[in-house]
């Protein structure tokens, strides 16, 4: 099982992505490094198995 990092790098703004294999399982940016209205955020991929529990669950 391999990870790797992927890092776009802008003037005001970061986007990465983390790989398991070819399967993505986390991404995010940050905009606006440096100013006052600067975020970040953050997104977890879930696994096919994460999302049969929430369907067994009927929560979606």
């Amino acid at each position: 099982m391999t990870k790797s990092l992927v890092i776009n790098a802008g003037s005001s703004s970061i986007k990465f992505q983390v790989f398991e294999d070819e399967t993505s399982i986390l991404s995010g940016l940050c905009n606006a490094i440096g100013l006052e209205n600067s975020n970040i955020k953050i997104f977890v991929i879930p696994t096919d198995e994460e999302l049969q529990m929430v369907r067994n669950a009927k929560l979606l």
